[in-house]
Formats: C-alpha cells, sequence, structure tokens
C-alpha cells in the first residue's frame, strides 16, 4: 500500500508481514491497558511483551498505523524509522534502531514508535542491551505489535489485524465506525466487552479487518486540541536536533 501525501492529521498505514511459529489457538489477544507504562514488570497476561503467537497461520500480511508527527511527518522519515520501503511494506514485525542522545526505552516505545511497542518488549527483546546501558549510537531491535487472525477470526471472514494507535478521542466505538468494523469483532479481538470497554491513549488496539485498509482512512479531521506526549523522567530529541544527533552516529 502506498503513503497518502503527508499532512498535520495524516495517518500512515503501513503493510507488514509477521512471522509466527507457535501453535494457533482459538483465543484473542489480551489489550494492554495501562501496563505499557511500567517497564519494571513485563505484564506478560497483559501481552506487554507483544501480542501472543496464536494466528492460524504461521505468517501472515498485518498492518500498522503511525501517526505524522515531528520529527517524523514525512515519508521519508517515517520509512526510515519503521524499515519500510516507499510502497509501504516492511520486512518482518522486527525493526533495528540508532540509539540517539537522551533516549531511553520508555520514550522510544511511547513517543517515538507511538506505542507500536512497549518498553518491556525492548528491554526484552534477545540482544538489546539493559535499560541502564543503552548508549548513543548502538544499534537495537524494535519487537513492533502486530498480530495475525486466529481459527475464530478468520472464520468469521477477518482476514488482516491492525495495530491502531489509539488517541485521547478515541473508544471502541469510533475505531469500529472509522474502518467499517462491526464493533463487537473489535471488542473480541483485544478480549474487552461492553462493560468493560475502556481504551487509553497511546496503546494499540486491534482492528479486525475483512479487505485491506484503503488510502480515504488515513486522514484524521483535525483535533479539537493536542495532547502533550507522554512525559517520562527524561525527554526526548527535540526535531531540530535529529540530522545532528544521526550525524553522530556512523553508518
Amino acid at each position: 500500500m502506498a503513503f497518502p501525501l503527508p499532512s498535520t492529521n495524516s495517518i500512515f498505514i503501513i503493510c507488514i508481514i509477521v512471522f509466527c511459529f507457535s501453535a494457533s489457538t482459538l483465543s484473542q489477544q489480551p489489550y494492554i491497558g495501562q501496563d505499557n507504562t511500567d517497564c519494571d514488570n513485563n505484564h506478560k497476561e497483559s501481552s506487554a511483551l507483544g501480542y501472543f503467537c496464536n494466528g492460524l497461520n504461521r505468517s501472515c500480511q498485518a498492518y500498522l498505523t503511525f501517526r505524522s508527527t515531528p520529527p517524523y511527518n514525512s515519508v521519508v522519515a517515517i520509512s526510515y524509522l519503521l524499515y519500510a520501503d516507499p510502497f509501504g511494506r516492511t520486512i518482518n514485525q522486527t525493526k533495528f534502531y540508532v540509539v540517539q542522545p537522551v533516549d531511553i526505552y520508555w520514550t522510544l516505545a511511547n513517543n517515538t514508535f507511538q506505542g507500536l511497542t512497549t518498553c518491556q518488549a525492548l528491554i526484552n527483546q534477545t540482544g538489546n542491551p539493559p535499560a541502564l546501558d543503552l548508549e548513543t549510537c548502538q544499534k537495537i531491535t524494535v519487537p513492533l505489535r502486530c498480530a495475525c487472525p486466529t481459527k475464530n477470526q478468520i472464520d468469521v471472514g477477518v482476514n488482516y489485524l491492525m495495530s491502531y494507535f489509539t488517541d485521547v478521542d478515541d473508544d471502541y466505538y469510533t475505531i469500529s465506525q472509522e474502518y467499517g468494523v462491526d464493533s463487537q469483532l473489535l471488542l473480541q479481538a483485544n478480549r474487552l466487552s461492553y462493560l468493560d470497554n475502556t481504551i487509553y491513549p497511546d496503546t494499540t488496539i486491534l482492528v479486525p479487518l475483512k479487505s485491506p485498509p484503503s488510502n480515504s482512512q488515513t486522514i484524521e479531521p483535525p483535533p479539537s486540541s493536542l495532547p502533550p506526549p507522554l512525559q517520562p523522567p527524561t525527554s526526548s530529541p527535540s526535531s531540530s536536533s535529529l540530522k545532528e544527533n544521526l550525524a553522530l552516529c556512523p553508518a
């Protein structure tokens, strides 16, 4: 899928190939809730370490969303961050990232990658250094939060899952309406219910799709007010310093 032209309110939808080798099951993926901010605990039961390998197939085509936000507000910048080619297709669900000054796992997960990974997943990724040993110019592996449909989902016509990055105004109903998805299917995909349906900003929620998302679904209406970014113990690099920071690290 091609990237849309960038704008202040653009949502980029990126195609990703997921590889998984665990046995398939019927259960859906648990919604992470607010566990993405608790870096000191794994929270395995809430998928903080990543979505589970419970899809019917060992590999699948999935999608994820990325909002146009400085310094990643152009096709080139977002492609560089996510290792995506010009058509928006990534190689697989793990990406490599060069650590920049003042980067910590918390800011990388929740600000740079917009909740498409978690600090727990980064810390527990094989080959990545411990949180206190993270240094500028190190290369780390970033596991992205994507999943394959289960047998139960495929049986009712779901062919793709899209990892949607939530905003302050999002709820299960508005997301369902935006992508033309049955709200009950969306709740079930995230182990939520009509009684327990709270969705927090800066998390991912899986959107079950029968067909690939269209370009018409990549532009957001202007928000009433822009929420401030999540604030960790330290701040992440500013847009103006991005090129300078990248120049510090040899290719």
